[in-house]
């Protein structure tokens, strides 16, 4: 079947951005900064310069450089502090350059500012971006096989999946960064890499360049009604490419009635009933743990109402994808061979599947700023699940 062709109009992502003459260094104002940044999930190194300054001059050909060579990977901007004092203030800056840090995440994680206190060279810029980068999980799908392309589809039909095929052995950085740049919209990721399998990956999505970006859209499952990326391979046009796709707004709503009427999608209009009831129940019997973590779901140990608090809320997002439990005693938490470690907010939790006697540990703790990435790695199966000798018993062994 012939790919859908898309010719995207619409504005990057992440808003239009004013660049320098290098096309690589983000030129950010008092107008687009917040916007630009705190609306990014992605990294973001920020130069605060002058254009007086003897170092900002000196720092300007290294830090373009590094901007080139790190391709988007790390988002690379300055600010003209003589120009945007209030900005210069609200960051406590004192001396020029300063450069300053944004870690990836959302805006809370992005609170956590700090000062670059390396060289300011092209080398130790690009080295310390890289550095943080890559301590940063992935969260990207490796697809082995034609089954596991298939689960990858099917697990996320409500959602787009974006595919990667490449001449790499392992994904690329590039493709990481924009994985990153989109979590918590409407997108899975996926990569194929050179192997044994890929042929038989491409035939099955009827491509034939071995370096190859397609989007199946969300609510589609048919392998071969994928859209197939044409530009380059540049990552604020991929963004660009990828905007229609990977929307909140794209996501799943009712769009009909049972009698065939259209539902209201207006912003006033309520949202789709959830699958499955969003607030946790408390597990209090073998016969309820039994059926409602038959193939997955996640119990928390709620020791106090903070916690309970923190489990509710996460609760509200992803218990479509899976059912929540709790208990509140710390024997029957630690049944499930999982040290009780004191967690004043953030939930420990285990995930089990009942039927299989599976189960992994988080005893770290679930919190709404690691959830998301928990989540899609669990789901992708990139956690390794151990088996238990026998499962807890859950409210005594007397029950029919």
């Amino acid at each position: 079947m012939k790919s859908i062709q898309i010719v995207s109009t619409i504005f990057l992502l992440l808003l239009v951005f004013t660049f320098s003459s290098s096309q690589q260094v983000i030129e950010l104002n008092e107008s687009n900064f917040d916007q630009t940044i705190y609306e990014s999930t992605g990294m973001w190194m920020v130069a605060f310069v002058a254009p007086w300054c003897g170092y900002c001059k000196r720092l300007e050909p290294e830090y373009e450089k590094a901007a080139k060579s790190l391709g988007g990977v790390v988002n690379i901007a300055k600010v003209n502090a003589d120009l945007h004092k209030n900005l210069a203030a609200r960051f406590q800056v004192k001396g020029f350059p300063t450069i300053k840090f944004f870690p990836a995440g959302d805006r809370k994680a992005k609170q956590n500012v700090e000062d670059y206190q390396s060289e300011r060279s092209a080398k130790a810029i690009v080295d310390y971006s890289m550095y943080r980068f890559n301590s940063l999980p992935d969260p990207v799908r490796t697809i082995q096989n034609q089954n596991s392309l298939e689960d990858f589809v099917k697990q996320n039909n409500n959602r787009a999946k974006v595919i990667l095929f490449s001449q790499k052995p392992s994904n690329p950085s590039l493709y990481k960064s924009i994985a990153l740049e989109l979590q918590g919209q409407n997108a899975v990721f996926g990569f194929v890499g050179n192997s044994d399998t890929k042929k038989d990956l491409l035939d099955a999505l009827e491509l034939t360049d071995p370096k190859s970006l397609i989007v199946i859209p969300a609510q589609v499952d048919d392998l071969k009604q994928r859209a197939l990326y044409s530009g380059e391979l540049k990552k604020n046009q991929i963004l660009q490419f990828l905007k229609p796709f990977v929307s909140k707004s794209n996501m799943k709503q009712e769009t009909k009635s049972s009698n065939g009427d259209s539902s209201s999608t207006s912003p006033q209009s309520s949202p789709p009933k959830p699958i499955v009831n969003t607030l946790p129940v408390e597990l209090t019997s073998q016969k309820q743990f039994t059926e409602l973590c038959q193939k997955l779901c996640v119990i928390g140990l709620v020791a106090n109402e903070q916690q309970k608090k923190q489990f509710e809320s996460i609760s509200e997002t992803y218990s479509k994808q899976v059912p929540f439990t709790y208990v509140t005693s710390k024997d029957v938490f630690k049944q499930f061979n999982a040290e009780v470690k004191e967690l004043e907010v953030t939930v420990p939790v285990v995930l089990v599947r009942s039927q299989k006697k599976k189960i992994y540990r988080k005893e770290d703790g679930l919190s709404q700023e690691n959830a998301f990435d928990f989540f899609d790695r669990i789901l992708y199966g990139q956690y390794h699940f151990e088996t238990l000798s026998e499962l807890p018993v859950i409210g005594g062994k007397d029950e029919l």
